[in-house]
């Protein structure tokens, strides 16, 4: 918070964006209603986010946050940013 709050909130904004923005140059969806900053939603409409987030873990070590249930964990994940 060296930096100010307000300047934390605004690059978390464009993390959010440019995030977004890699989404769609790579054909995966988000929800077209209005989004925190905080987190987005990527939406899997071929119900194969569980598989996508398996491959992401073994190949490079990632680890995302499923969303919960049987047809959510399928269908999106939930991606946050961590500050620069």
């Amino acid at each position: 918070l060296e930096l100010g709050i307000d300047n934390q909130v605004q690059n978390t904004k464009e993390l959010a964006l440019d995030f977004r923005k890699k989404l769609k140059e790579i054909g995966l969806e988000y929800p077209k209603y209005p989004l925190s900053n905080a987190e987005t939603v990527v939406l899997f409409p071929q119900m194969n986010a569980d598989i996508v987030g398996q491959r992401l873990k073994k190949d490079y070590g990632f680890i995302i946050n499923p969303n919960g249930g049987e047809k959510a964990k399928s269908s999106s994940y939930r991606s946050s940013y961590s500050w620069r």
